[in-house]
Order: C-alpha cells, then sequence, then structure tokens
C-alpha cells in the first residue's frame, strides 16, 4: 500500500489496496494513521458492491441510515448517488450532500 500526500492542505491518495477484499489490522491502522495525517483520503479505481463498502465503512465507527428513501435494497447505511431516472423517477440522489446523511457511504451510479 503507498499513501501519496497531494501537497495541499488536506488529502493523499491510498494506492495498491484493494478494499473489496478484507484487510488486516495492518494495513487498517495504516489507512487510520494517513487519515489522521492528511484529513482526507481518496481510494481510486476501486470494485466494490455495496456489502463491501458497507463493511469498510463500519470498521471507521457506526454509521447512519440515509433519510431519503434512496438507499441500496436492505442496507439504508449505504446511499445511491446517480443521475439515473426510471419509470420517470430517479433511483439515487442526484447530488451529494442535499438531503441524507454526510456520514453515509454511497454508491455511484451514473447514465452513459
Amino acid at each position: 500500500m503507498t499513501i501519496e500526500p497531494t501537497g495541499q492542505i488536506l488529502g493523499a491518495t491510498v494506492r495498491s489496496v484493494d478494499l473489496a477484499k478484507p484487510l488486516g489490522e495492518a494495513d487498517f491502522s495504516t489507512i487510520l494513521v494517513a487519515l489522521g495525517r492528511h484529513g482526507v483520503l481518496r481510494f481510486p479505481d476501486q470494485q466494490l458492491d455495496a456489502a463491501a463498502l458497507r463493511g469498510f465503512s463500519q470498521r471507521f465507527g457506526s454509521i447512519q441510515h440515509m433519510l431519503s428513501g434512496f438507499h441500496e435494497p436492505d442496507m439504508p447505511e449505504v446511499g445511491i448517488l446517480s443521475n439515473v431516472v426510471e419509470n420517470g423517477r430517479p433511483i439515487g440522489l442526484a447530488t451529494p450532500g442535499r438531503t441524507g446523511t454526510p456520514t453515509c457511504p454511497t454508491t455511484r451510479r451514473s447514465a452513459s
């Protein structure tokens, strides 16, 4: 795993880690230290299903449920951020932060 600081006040990019697989304590501790040091972490090129996203997020503490109703089936802790409209109704929140809670992990779905 590598941690690359952005060079700005906040932020770092975490590479060479697959968050879809269970993390050992040493790797999670490295991520926790990096979060404390950089404030914001970016994990590019991840392919997590909703259950893996929820599992990773829960390692940081409890997750608030979505208030909007735009969440994964049977997983109110995982919100859907999407611009997709099906049958005249959006399948997720079009704009993050408008409703729901900022501490809720979100999956992204977009129209091509």
